[in-house]
């Protein structure tokens, strides 16, 4: 029977909408600015619990008369307006991109070897660096062949005639070699990569990184403690910070840009990538030479998300690169050529976010109007009466009755001093004077000239019983005692009690409160002088009817 009912109800209210018209018709008019009836309608679902319809009705023109005050005042173009959007955009957006997309399989391998370290002897041989090509730590592919060849000279002795176990002093002045410990994360990924794949006592051939050519004896292989007990979970977010700081971040990301790729279509000119390798071996990427010579080459560099981006595109992004350092000029092409792909594509994707994920265009929008209604009240309401203090107090002295207590309140603040004869001393100092006069007096003499203060001045203010534990222990007796500072354990309090605030400072957050609502009020008058406001009663009741119907709807629902 329910379902019955249900379903009838259904059929009946899809025939009224389409005898009443359910389109998106204008129901308020504000200015020159059309009020559509879905955001009436969204304002009324969020504010319903109010109950009465024409206070919402009436809340709901004030708040589009700021909305088009701040749209005319151009809220929105301010550096904050535009800094607050720009932060929630992001929180926003986030977890729709691809940059947390990490390769999982290579965290767990990480993870893995982690567990387990290694004494290693070590030789390095490095490679020459140019310093004439106008790029500081340049160095081509030819540059590499001696050390190489050095290299793998020693590798045969180390290999033939024990190299590593010989004295420094045979080795006839070549590079002696290192004992060290090494794990997980502490080396290039290449060399990381050859450590964990060699057995003991076994030596490696000559393997390149920034560094140079190492060759590397495993002497010993054993379990890392400190790891022993730990759980991927334990550990996940430190592997992946070590490696976005280390010299193997790309191989992180690598499914993120691959994932970037595919959604955006990436069609790389092969020819083009062709052209800069070439160029690579025999100039440096990030020197002046090879920026000149592609800098306004306007070929295509691939395709992605509907645009063309070109070989000068990518030299504009070359250009913002620092030095880097012992990395072989076509290496260092790669790693740039990658970086520039993922920046390019994290853009794209980025600006297509609303396009492709049309759910949060309504957060983004709702956002949008909360800041500019925050930013029109700022600058309308809450400046102008802070800096108001002429009208402040003109408005305490009219509405002094307003503010009075029930119980006589302290006055005053608490001093606190070194010893007790210092207390005494600044005691007399001050007994004449009134609590501004005194704390002025304390702070000049006391505080300000000083290198290390004499005492120290709690804050000035209107006080109730429980407010203070000096205060309540002074004044109010209430028989429970104030834990002394370590530098100033004695104190003593300035001040007098008072039945009602003397003036508006005493009782100042209620005050300006009260005068900000006094501004708002004001300014809402003028802008309904100032703008026009027209509804559309017919509009708006088709509203309160889906709305009733919607309700009566859902009551039969759930019964």
């Amino acid at each position: 029977m329910r379902l019955i009912i249900s379903v009838f109800f259904s059929l009946f209210v899809a025939l009224t909408f389409s005898q009443t018209g359910k389109g998106d018709d204008v129901v308020m008019t504000v200015g020159d600015k059309k009020i559509k009836s879905s955001e009436f309608e969204e304002y009324y679902k969020k504010n319903k619990n109010i109950g009465d319809v024409n206070r919402i009705v009436e809340d709901f023109k004030i708040y589009q008369l700021k909305l088009i005050e701040a749209e005319t005042k151009e809220i929105d173009k301010s550096s904050k307006f535009k800094r607050e959007m720009n932060s929630f955009r992001q929180d926003v957006v986030s977890p729709y991109l691809s940059k947390d997309i990490v390769d999982e399989q290579f965290i767990v391998r990480e993870y893995d070897r982690s567990k387990e370290m290694f004494d290693i002897s070590h030789i390095l041989v490095t490679i020459p660096i140019d310093r004439k090509k106008g790029v500081r730590y340049s160095i081509l592919p030819k540059d590499t062949v001696a050390s190489y060849q050095k290299a793998m000279q020693l590798y045969d002795l180390c290999v033939s005639e024990n190299y590593f176990d010989l004295p420094d002093t045979i080795k006839g002045g070549c590079m002696p070699t290192e004992m060290v410990e090494v794990e997980v994360l502490t080396m290039p990924m290449n060399l990381e990569d050859m450590v964990y794949s060699m057995k003991v006592g076994e030596i490696s051939k000559p393997v390149r990184t920034k560094y140079g050519y190492h060759i590397v004896r495993i002497n010993k292989r054993y379990e890392n403690k400190l790891m022993r007990d730990k759980l991927l979970g334990d550990v996940k977010e430190r592997i992946i910070l070590k490696l976005k700081h280390s010299g193997s971040s790309y191989l992180l990301s690598k499914p993120a840009l691959l994932h970037l790729k595919k959604e955006n279509s990436f069609s790389p000119d092969e020819p083009s990538y062709r052209r800069l390798r070439d160029a690579a071996t025999s100039l440096y990427p990030i020197g002046k030479e090879f920026q000149a010579m592609f800098e306004k080459n306007s070929s295509v560099l691939f395709s992605a998300g509907g645009n063309a981006y070109t070989i000068a595109d990518f030299i504009g992004f070359v250009k913002g690169k620092n030095q880097y350092h012992s990395i072989v000029s076509t290496e260092l092409l790669d790693e740039i050529l990658r970086m520039f792909e993922y920046k390019t594509l994290s853009s794209i994707e980025d600006r297509l976010t609303e396009t492709r994920h049309p759910e949060i265009v309504g957060l983004l929008d709702e956002c949008r109007r909360d800041l500019l209604l925050l930013g029109i009240t700022e600058k309308e309401i809450l400046t102008k009466a802070a800096s108001d203090t002429a009208g402040i107090r003109n408005f305490f002295e009219q509405n002094r009755g307003k503010y009075l207590w029930s119980e006589p309140r302290f006055k005053g603040f608490v001093v606190h001093c070194q010893t007790v004869g210092a207390r005494e001393r600044i005691q007399g100092e001050i007994s004449d004077m009134d609590i501004d006069s005194a704390m002025g007096y304390l702070k000049d003499k006391y505080i300000t000239t000083k290198e290390t203060p004499e005492v120290k001045i709690g804050k000035k203010g209107v006080f109730s019983e429980g407010k203070d534990e000096y205060i309540d222990e002074i004044i109010f007796k209430t028989g429970k005692k104030g834990v002394p500072y370590l530098e100033f354990p004695r104190y003593f309090v300035v001040g007098n009690m008072i039945d009602a605030p003397e003036e508006y400072t005493d009782v100042f957050s209620f005050v300006l409160d009260d005068y900000q609502k006094e501004i708002e009020q004001k300014w809402i008058e003028s802008l309904k002088t100032k703008y026009s406001v027209r509804v559309d009663e017919k509009a708006l009741k088709r509203v309160m009817k889906r709305q009733k119907d919607k309700s009566f709807q859902s009551s039969i629902q759930r019964s």
